[in-house]
């Protein structure tokens, strides 16, 4: 008879929220562009669509998720959340994808309680050429520590 040895992994819970506040630097105008978000299977969404002006996209969208983070060394395992940027047609559909972002959640989380607040401006290349700057902020609470 096999016996299953389970190793013990400490685990801590995190409400994220995050706010995407616009895209800067586009090089065109007068196109249509939106951000949808994923993490895991549970949490997805979307932002409006913008119309950009002034080479710049502004949305002020936020949301909100829950994510369990595995402790690592003096740090968490890598939990990634995915944003993508479309560019879209005003109440026709996604035209397509023209960039994308792999946000790694635990750069953003420390192993103290309370909470913490950062504003980032992340390079993002779009239309597979031309790079922009994303601003995002983010909030995290933690929640609790638990053993598993």
């Amino acid at each position: 008879m096999n016996k299953l040895v389970f190793a013990k992994k400490n685990a801590s819970k995190y409400q994220f929220d995050l706010t995407i506040h616009h895209l800067m630097k586009l090089p065109k105008q007068g196109i249509v562009l939106y951000v949808s978000w994923k993490r895991g299977r549970k949490y997805t969404g979307e932002t409006k669509k913008a119309l950009v002006k002034d080479k710049t996209a502004v949305w002020e969208a936020d949301f909100s998720f829950k994510s369990t983070l595995f402790q690592q060394g003096n740090g968490y395992k890598k939990k990634i959340l995915n944003l993508n940027i479309y560019e879209g047609v005003t109440n026709v559909g996604k035209k397509g994808r023209v960039g994308e972002i792999a946000i790694n959640l635990a750069e953003f989380a420390n192993l103290q309680t309370g909470e913490f607040n950062s504003t980032r401006t992340i390079p993002v290349k779009l239309w597979n050429t031309t790079e922009v700057q994303l601003k995002v902020l983010y909030k995290h609470f933690f929640s609790t520590c638990i053993a598993l």
